[in-house]
């Protein structure tokens, strides 16, 4: 479950680690080369950097993605999508979150 914090100062904060997950992922897929094996790699090392494992790490991913918490293969989702679509959809996640 999502849950939302309201700081001292009014702002929303996410839930850790969730907002974790999509700012690192942004980055790191950025970065890397656009197939599916490759990203299911980068997912694994940044879940991996943040303590978690691969199903805790993508699922947000999958949520921002897909809009649904299963569906189909993530990895090869994220390929037919192409960087700029799916980098749009996890930034815009990130917003909402």
């Amino acid at each position: 479950r999502h849950t939302r914090y309201i700081s001292v100062t009014g702002v929303q904060t996410c839930a850790l680690p969730i907002c974790k997950v999509l700012d690192t992922v942004t980055e790191q897929f950025a970065l890397a080369e656009w197939t599916a094996p490759v990203l299911h790699e980068t997912l694994v090392k940044t879940g991996e950097s943040l303590g978690l494992n691969l199903r805790k790490a993508q699922a947000p991913v999958r949520l921002a993605i897909t809009g649904a918490t299963v569906g189909p293969p993530l990895f090869e989702s994220l390929e037919l999508l192409g960087r700029e679509e799916s980098l749009r959809r996890i930034n815009q996640a990130r917003s909402r979150a």
